[in-house]
């Protein structure tokens, strides 16, 4: 795994993150 595909795959997680947290919040 190269250092971009690392960074790449951690910016991934977080917008994953973000993207389920927005959900939850509309469901409230």
């Amino acid at each position: 795994m190269s250092q971009k595909n690392v960074v790449q795959n951690k910016n991934r997680r977080k917008f994953i993150g973000k993207k389920k947290l927005s959900k939850q919040l509309f469901k409230w």
